[in-house]
This record gives C-alpha cells, sequence and structure tokens, in this order.
C-alpha cells in the first residue's frame, strides 16, 4: 500500500457528511414526491400546490433540475478549493469545469439551442426511432464536453495517484448520471408510442429522480473529501501548534 493511499485512509470520514447525506436525501424524496404529486394533478386535472410546472422533473428549470444544477455548481467550488490545498491535484479542477459546463447546460438549454440549430442548418438523421432533434442533442452534449474531457486526460496523467484514484470514482459517479439523463431519455423516445401513460409517467420519473441522486451522490462524495481534507489540516495545524507550545516551554525550563 503506496504512502497517499494510507494517508487517505488515516483521514476518518467526519461526522458532517451523514448530516449532509440525510439532509439531502430527504431534500430529493421531497421533491420526488412533489414529481409524483404533480403527475397525478395533471392525470386527473386536479388544481393545487402541485399543479405548478416546475414540480414538473423534466421541465427545464424546475424544482429537480434547479437543485441538481446547484449540487453540481456546489461540487465544482469544492473541488477548485481542494485543487489549491492538494499538489498534484489539478485533475479536480477539470471535473469542476465539466460539472459548472453540466449546470450551465440544464438552465440555459444550451443542448436545446444547439440541436435547433443543427437540425436547422444540417439534415440530421434519425436513427433507431429517435428524432432529429434528440440527434442534435446528442451532438451538442458531446460538443460541450469535448474541452472538458481533453482536460480530465490530460490533468489525471498529471496527478497523484490518490487524485486519480478519486477521479475514477467521480467518472464512475458521472457514468450512473448519464445513463439516467441520456439512457433512459433515449429508451423513453423510442418506446413512447407504444406504451400506456402510467408506464411512460414511471420511465420519466425514474429518468428525472435518478439524475437527481447522482447529482447528489457526486456532491457527497466531493464533500466527504472536502471535510476530510479540512479536518486532516486542522489536526495538522493543532499538532504544529501543540509541538511550538512544548518547545517554548522546554526553552523557558532551561533557562530557569
Amino acid at each position: 500500500m503506496d504512502r497517499s493511499r494510507r494517508a487517505q485512509r488515516a483521514r476518518p470520514v467526519p461526522r458532517t457528511i451523514w448530516i449532509w447525506a440525510i439532509t439531502l436525501s430527504l431534500i430529493d424524496l421531497a421533491l420526488m414526491l412533489g414529481f409524483v404529486a404533480h403527475i397525478a394533478a395533471r392525470r386527473y386535472d386536479a388544481l393545487g400546490f402541485f399543479s405548478y410546472w416546475r414540480w414538473h422533473g423534466e421541465q427545464d428549470r424546475s424544482f429537480l433540475e434547479i437543485l441538481g444544477a446547484t449540487q453540481l455548481v456546489a461540487a465544482a467550488v469544492l473541488l477548485l478549493i481542494l485543487t489549491r490545498r492538494r499538489t498534484q491535484a489539478s485533475v479536480y479542477s477539470a471535473w469542476a469545469l465539466l460539472f459548472v459546463v453540466m449546470a450551465v447546460d440544464d438552465l440555459a438549454e444550451l443542448h436545446e439551442r444547439g440541436s435547433r440549430y443543427l437540425r436547422t442548418t444540417f439534415d440530421l438523421p434519425a436513427p433507431m426511432g429517435l428524432r432529429p432533434d434528440d440527434v442534435g442533442e446528442l451532438l451538442t452534449w458531446a460538443a460541450l464536453g469535448l474541452v472538458p474531457l481533453v482536460l480530465l486526460v490530460v490533468t489525471h496523467r498529471a496527478s497523484s495517484s490518490e487524485a486519480r484514484r478519486n477521479s475514477w470514482n467521480l467518472a464512475g459517479l458521472v457514468l450512473i448520471l448519464v445513463a439516467f439523463a441520456v439512457g433512459l431519455d433515449m429508451v423513453y423516445i423510442m418506446v413512447r408510442d407504444g406504451l400506456d401513460w402510467i408506464y411512460l409517467a414511471t420511465l420519466v420519473m425514474l429518468e428525472s429522480g435518478g439524475e437527481l441522486v447522482a447529482m447528489t451522490l457526486i456532491l457527497l462524495f466531493v464533500l466527504s473529501h472536502f471535510l476530510r481534507d479540512k479536518a486532516a489540516a486542522a489536526g495538522s495545524a493543532g499538532l504544529a501548534s501543540g509541538e511550538s507550545g512544548d518547545g517554548h516551554s522546554g526553552g523557558d525550563g532551561h533557562s530557569k
């Protein structure tokens, strides 16, 4: 076992992370229940608090989308702080850039805008039951992620073994996010004409809920390392202060 891995295991996960995990999980659950109530309200033409359009998780700038984007931006800020605190951790800054791009894309509807431009400019194909709009969105996502992905490859090679290990963990969490955001979305598009509304609603809620949970896990993973690093820094500062105090005390005793 190398030194960086021993150092990482020596830093226990602060109890604060469990408070954050419970709090964020409850918020996720509340928004998903609101989404379910909104679907039911629309289905049965019910008016009320949950008929408000922002409860629909698939709508742009819905409550779910805003929370997810906020979590990605928060994770990006923490990663930038970790980049400054640690040596050979430049890969964290590349992940921060990717998360900011993902958040801005969601809130500013960049992939929808890009899709409209590509659809009106080029003759886009429509394979496997997809629409030209869907192909345009996929191409826009690929274009938006190109620069962050190149930076990830470059900075990954220049980072420490611990940072690379955390980078692989982040990659796994992002793959889970992509599986829900893109994979289930494509499944919904291909089967929507042949399924009853209850199954389509279930697919939509699984997609939105899966995305939100994945973004919550990303934030919790980054936050756990941030809190662990902060606790380790505080412990090192306290140890250094104690050693300095012992040195001064010893010097005073010698002078007497």
